[in-house]
């Protein structure tokens, strides 16, 4: 019993779609584990790189420059789109749990998409800035909205 030419054409075309998506899958496994292979290799400790990023500036830091900062030797590392959406999350991360253990302090800010973050040591007890450190939080906080409006009306 043979069967109908239109049923060996469909099976055909299900079986090279089938296939190009192993295909696609297959790719996508060996992106993830160069990825990975090369995250290892670069064994980072985002959580002591974030804390030292934030004693070394004395300023509070969005996740854009605190990542600039830890790379600030190689920036290329950045411009892998895949990389750096590794790099965002591994630090996003850190910085949430050392948000939830208390050792960093992360303020939503109006007008502005993302975290400010920044020591808990330059907070006093009912969260407002220690007075040597409210300076530099206020010019953070003036520069970003700055340069939202600048890139918002151009």
């Amino acid at each position: 019993m043979a069967l109908p030419p239109q049923l060996i054409d469909q099976l055909e075309a299900e079986k090279r779609l089938l296939e190009d998506k192993i295909f696609e899958q297959q790719v996508r496994i060996k992106e993830i584990t160069e990825l990975l292979n090369h995250a290892q290799k670069l064994n980072i400790n985002w959580a002591a790189k974030a804390i030292s990023c934030l004693r070394g500036t004395l300023e509070p830091m969005t996740m854009d420059d605190i990542l600039r900062c830890i790379f600030q030797g190689d920036l290329t590392e950045l411009d892998n789109k895949d990389r750096r959406r590794n790099y965002v999350l591994q630090l996003s991360l850190a910085l949430n749990r050392l948000c939830n253990k208390g050792t960093i302090i992360g303020n939503n800010i109006n007008g502005y998409k993302g975290k400010i973050y920044f020591l808990k040591e330059w907070a006093q007890e009912n969260g407002s800035f220690k007075t040597e450190y409210k300076y530099y939080y206020d010019r953070k906080i003036n520069r970003l909205l700055t340069e939202k409006n600048r890139m918002q009306f151009g």
